[in-house]
């Protein structure tokens, strides 16, 4: 003789409760795993600039092949205007995206608000188009203010990245010739903002850039 066990009876109003108790728990880790992952980001702005690198170049690896061997520079355009005279940026619009392959010499003008590559085209790596990292010690509050007066007066000078310095106790802005070759350049950007020039800082990441501009608080 076989013996079937009856199955639980669960009522409609038990089975939408536990529905929805579930999709509630879902929806807490899902934002609860998201703000950690925006503090860590926010706490260390190195890490944030190197993952918004890798999401756009695994996003754009896939509407075209990237050149293999190295990481590229990324620069955002800020102001087209100031770029018209270039006609890599003829199509180019402010929140645009470009990736620099320094050893491939290539450039690859990217617009993520649709997903689209704008252009592509050789690199010309040549004296007068220079790239720079901004290191901000905290508590800093011109960053902006410097930024527009280096895009003002330099066009030639792109800010590659912004990040947070290592150590705070600077005294003084300080403007770096990174690879030691830019001497003069160097010197006009640092009396333009009303910095030192000096070598790399102890304790500093030395930048994929030509300078490095440290803003003191």
């Amino acid at each position: 003789m076989n013996f079937r066990l009856p199955y639980p009876k669960i009522n409609r109003g038990t089975l939408i409760f536990f529905i929805l108790f579930l999709a509630a728990g879902l929806t807490a880790y899902y934002f609860y795993n998201d703000n950690r992952q925006k503090t860590m980001l926010l706490k260390n702005p190195d890490l944030a600039s190197k993952e918004e690198v890798k999401a756009l170049t695994a996003q754009v690896g896939k509407l075209m092949e990237l050149p293999q061997g190295e990481e590229p520079q990324l620069v955002t355009v800020l102001d087209k205007e100031k770029l018209k005279d270039q006609k890599f940026f003829d199509k180019s619009q402010n929140d645009d995206k470009v990736l620099i392959y320094m050893k491939a010499k290539q450039a690859i003008l990217y617009r993520p608000s649709t997903n689209k590559i704008i252009d592509i085209g050789p690199l010309e790596v040549t004296n007068q188009n220079f790239t720079a990292t901004i290191y901000t010690v905290r508590g800093n509050k011109t960053t902006d203010q410097v930024e527009k007066t280096i895009t003002d007066q330099f066009s030639n000078i792109g800010i590659a990245r912004k990040d947070a310095a290592k150590k705070s106790d600077y005294a003084k802005n300080l403007v770096v010739d990174v690879n030691g070759d830019k001497g003069d350049d160097a010197k006009k950007l640092a009396e333009a903002i009303g910095a030192d020039l000096g070598g790399l800082p102890e304790g500093e990441d030395k930048p994929n850039t030509d300078f490095l501009i440290i803003l003191a608080p």
